[in-house]
């Protein structure tokens, strides 16, 4: 899958109107592996609703494959989104009232592709892959911070999305669940040649991916950084 963005612009509405993303263009394509640096602010999080199909942007477009993600209907975007995007969100959006295993199981109910039975096994082996095989029916208020975050990890991983949104995936983690969750989202989107994009502060990312940009008022710009 290419993804391709174009004239993309972002202004939040209200007595300041304050636009927080102008990109011309940027295009990644199958196997990309992109860190995403930008200070609290600068429109990562905005530009990762905005792929993902979850914020309209003010002015510009989305492409997947060429086909527009805003030309479809809202139902229409939110099952391409189900079947085709990741996106662990940095507040982890995990449903209180599910345990860790039925919030994996989630979008894999909501994709449709895979039998009950295999929704479960999918949904087990990734939460033991992140070494959370002893909480797979515990609900996310008896987790900690950074077991909720691997279950967000899990549940992104659920469908093998084609495009993987990661935003602070190692946040709220120590050095060696980072670095399982890290291992498992490179290894995870080599292995399909899913675009993998992960916005992160974390300097011990630098050395893990080749591309890196700053996303910086708003613009990309080729990584400065070591």
């Amino acid at each position: 899958m290419n993804l391709r963005i174009e004239d993309l612009s972002h202004t939040y509405p209200g007595a300041e109107a304050r636009q927080v993303l102008c990109i011309d263009a940027w295009a990644l394509k199958d196997g990309d592996q992109i860190l995403l640096r930008g200070v609290s602010g600068s429109g990562k999080t905005t530009l990762f609703n905005i792929v993902s199909g979850l914020l309209h942007p003010t002015t510009g477009a989305v492409y997947y494959d060429d086909r527009p993600l805003y030309g479809l209907a809202e139902a229409a975007r939110d099952r391409y989104r189900a079947q085709h995007i990741g996106y662990i969100f940095q507040n982890h959006n995990l449903i209180g009232a599910l345990t860790a295993l039925e919030n994996v199981m989630m979008p894999l109910a909501f994709a449709r592709t895979l039998t009950p039975a295999a929704q479960r096994k999918r949904a087990i082996e990734l939460l033991e892959a992140l070494e959370l095989s002893d909480y797979i029916h515990t609900l996310p208020k008896r987790m900690s911070a950074g077991q909720r975050l691997r279950v967000a990890v899990a549940r992104a991983l659920a469908n093998n999305p084609r495009v993987l949104l990661a935003d602070e995936p190692t946040a709220a983690l120590d050095e060696h669940s980072g670095e399982v969750v890290i291992d498992l989202l490179q290894s995870t989107c080599a292995d399909s040649r899913a675009i993998l994009i992960v916005a992160s502060h974390d300097p011990a990312l630098i050395s893990r991916f080749h591309q890196r940009v700053d996303l910086h008022a708003g613009q990309l710009h080729e990584a400065q950084w070591a």
